[in-house]
């Protein structure tokens, strides 16, 4: 998967909220958060571009601690 920058439309603040929801559903998927998340999706537009982003960089982050260097 080839590293790209950010959807240069998404502001940062979309994306800080949908990396904070990523670690809060990974923490409590209780129906609550989950319909929190779910209204939250639906509150925005650019809700779901975030997401996207939010979850690829995740994968980014664990691919990037799965590599061992060299040495």
């Amino acid at each position: 998967m080839p590293i790209t920058a950010p959807h240069p439309g998404l502001g940062e603040p979309a994306l800080e909220e949908a990396l904070s929801w990523l670690l809060r559903l990974r923490e409590d998927l209780s129906l609550e958060t989950v319909e929190a998340f779910a209204a939250w999706c639906a509150a925005s537009p650019s809700a779901g571009e975030a997401w996207d982003e939010a979850l690829r960089l995740w994968t980014l982050a664990g691919v990037a601690l799965a590599v061992e260097p060299a040495g």
